[in-house]
């Protein structure tokens, strides 16, 4: 039974929802939608709750929602250990983390993962690296708090710069192998940047930006000298707005005093990514490969030429957009007109949403802050729902097994009636007679066994004759001349020749030691020639 999953995406500018149908080896896209932060000056989280709750009235009931908490709250560190072990790694990375943030482990919920890419180098020793990330349980009890309060109770809460991993493994092609090399994915927000560090389709590290594209808007206006209103500047930037570089030149005399303020606007954003990348690349030794840039900020012209010129790493935007069409016959900035037109792709502005959305629908391992005391409790309001239904089913599922146990007990029924006829054919002709008893059948042919068939002897005449050679005296002591040795069942008898009737008393004493024989007569000894005596032994046994 497919069921829905919703990534949300809470922004500055719009709160964005992507809806998934989840079904057996199957995830397709329901739905996305965005509801728009409402202008005024009402503090932001007051508007965010109410585009947040016109979008929840918007998905499908008993819907599953993911959610991540803002870069802002938490700690996110990358950790290296001088071992390996999974267990041992859990046990240190507390104390570990402590060291690098502001508040004791007691204050703060935390996770963390362990990165596949471990050091390498011949020089340093063996271990791991875990990338870990915490925030402050105040902070998150608040924001659980806030989402409770517009009817949003979020099964996980991923960390937002490391999740879109989730969405590039996701939309890369069955059959294509996951890049090689690091590639930076940057989601260029209102007024937050996510930066997402990725080694194949592993997260190695993340980070978030307070430069965005609020900051961009706001220079136009004051660049009109405060005649633009914050509307007309945002859709001047969108329509007509374009960063110049030598790879794309402005157009138009309006693109070139767009692109100069844009542009100054931009450094701190431009001198915030160069530090990114320094302690990347001295952190792991490798450079930056690619960069990738999503979210509605990266739709502004000539942002992704203006990146690759100033950064000299190969720069482009996911999803890959259509060729721009470039504003014609616009000479002068007073002469932009302001329209209401949306000037960037839905998908690169719900590129969180979308993350958040395939990294719960296939339930991998993930950073999920929703740990201890915020471990998400099921709400089981679905199953009262369909109560009707699944006992509908379990009925028809017991009456299945019924019918099933039914026809196996007849089945088994005529195996039985088969086999006692067979059973008193056999005793017909063992016994003389037919009998249905097992239990007695079963007796008379243990006793049959036991007290009509020979039983096989306990010692044989091999075993007695080789008793009899070891119980005779030595050479030194009697001169004896075994001549005939004759064992029967229950009698042996043993002639010969001996040099003295005191030898025949040995040698009689020592059979007497044997537990087989019972009684020892002695025959008439008589004198041969030679001096030697001759005599008969019969002996009666007990075996063989």
């Amino acid at each position: 039974m497919a069921h829905t999953i919703t990534g949300i995406d809470l922004g500055s500018w719009s709160v964005k929802f992507s809806v998934f149908d989840v079904g057996f080896r199957r995830v397709r896209l329901h739905a996305s939608f965005e509801e728009i932060v409402p202008p005024g000056e009402a503090p932001l989280a007051e508007r965010q709750a109410e585009a947040l709750r016109a979008g929840v009235a918007r998905l499908p009931s008993q819907s599953t929602i993911h959610m991540a908490l803002p870069g802002e709250m938490l700690a996110l560190r990358v950790l290296d250990l001088p071992f390996s072990d999974a267990r041992k790694v859990d046990q240190v990375v507390g104390y570990e983390l402590e060291g690098q943030i502001m508040y004791d482990l007691s204050e703060v919920v935390m996770d963390h993962v362990i990165l596949s890419a471990a050091k390498t180098g011949e020089s340093e020793p063996a271990g791991s690296r875990a990338l870990a990330v915490a925030a402050r349980s105040e902070a998150v009890a608040a924001f659980l708090a806030s989402l409770k309060q517009c009817g949003v109770e979020p099964r996980t809460l991923y960390p937002t710069p490391i999740v879109y991993h989730a969405l590039l493994a996701e939309e890369r092609a069955p059959a294509e192998t996951a890049p090689t090399g690091v590639r930076l994915f940057i989601d260029v927000g209102h007024q937050r940047s996510q930066l997402c560090f990725l080694r194949g389709d592993e997260a190695v590290f993340g980070r978030t930006g307070s430069h965005a594209g609020e900051e961009l808007t706001l220079a136009l206006v004051r660049a009109s000298g405060d005649k633009w209103t914050w509307a007309q500047a945002e859709q001047a930037k969108q329509m007509h707005g374009c960063v110049p570089s030598r790879a794309r030149p402005p157009a138009t005399s309006a693109q070139r005093q767009l692109g100069a303020v844009l542009q100054e606007a931009l450094a701190p954003f431009l001198r915030d990514l160069r530090q990114t990348l320094a302690s990347f690349r001295a952190q792991n030794k490798e450079p930056v490969q690619t960069i990738l840039l999503a979210g509605g900020g990266s739709r502004l012209q000539g942002l992704a030429e203006f990146l690759q010129e100033e950064l000299g790493i190969p720069t482009s935007l996911w999803p890959a957009p259509p060729a721009p069409a470039l504003a014609e016959g616009v000479d002068e900035v007073e002469a932009i007109p302001v329209v209401d037109e949306e000037g960037s792709s839905q998908r690169a502005r719900l590129a969180l949403s979308s993350a958040l959305a395939w990294a719960g629908a296939h339930g991998h391992r993930e950073l999920d802050l929703r740990r201890g005391p915020f471990q998400y409790r099921a709400n089981f309001s679905v199953m009262r729902q369909k109560a009707a239904h699944l006992a509908l089913l379990v009925g028809a599922v017991l009456a299945c097994a019924a019918v099933d146990g039914t026809i196996a007990l007849r089945r088994l029924s005529s195996e039985q009636q088969q086999l006692k006829e067979r059973l008193r054919l056999a005793t017909k002709e063992l016994f003389g007679e037919a009998r249905s008893d097992a239990t007695e059948v079963t007796a008379a042919l243990k006793r049959s066994f036991r007290d009509e068939m020979a039983p096989l002897p306990r010692v044989t005449a091999y075993d007695l004759l080789d008793r009899i050679s070891r119980k005779m005296p030595p050479a030194e002591e009697v001169a004896i001349d075994v001549q005939d040795l004759e064992i029967k069942s229950k009698k042996t008898s043993i002639k010969g020749t001996v040099d003295s009737a005191a030898s025949l008393d040995d040698v009689v004493a020592k059979l007497k030691e044997l537990d087989c024989f019972e009684e020892i007569n002695k025959g008439p000894l008589t004198e041969v020639s030679g001096g030697a005596k001759q005599f008969s032994l019969t002996i009666n046994s007990k075996c063989p």
